[in-house]
């Protein structure tokens, strides 16, 4: 977990003793592992990706939506985008958002009333 506190550090301008990494429970449907990140009092996420196909596109479309969405307050605040390394895959950080995020199901009308209803 060093690496990724030294990570989150970077990523937040703060020193890595103020830093704290924890692993998150998998979710079924997660093909990408995810950790719970504290700096202080912020609650940060981080996800890293694990299947090498997806590392050239996925992680960065993901950072750039975030980035899209942060105005409309409805998805997390991108925070950070790490390139792949030799020892991990690409990683995105992004602020908490409490809250059920939505599987890989396909969203119903009352799903996507609710969405609109947020905008």
């Amino acid at each position: 977990m060093d690496d990724l506190t030294a990570l989150l550090a970077r990523a937040t301008g703060c020193p890595p003793s103020d830093v704290r990494v924890a692993l998150r429970p998998a979710l079924e449907h997660q093909s990408n592992r995810l950790y719970d990140g504290w700096v202080g009092q912020r609650h940060l996420i981080l996800k890293e990706y694990l299947k090498p196909a997806e590392f050239g596109t996925a992680p960065a479309r993901e950072f750039r939506a975030l980035n899209l969405l942060a105005p409309l307050g409805v998805a997390p605040q991108p925070v950070w985008f790490e390139p792949p390394s030799d020892e991990r895959g690409p990683i995105v950080v992004y602020d908490f958002m409490d809250g059920t995020m939505w599987d890989r199901r396909r969203p119903s009308a009352t799903d996507l009333a609710a969405l609109a209803a947020l905008w």
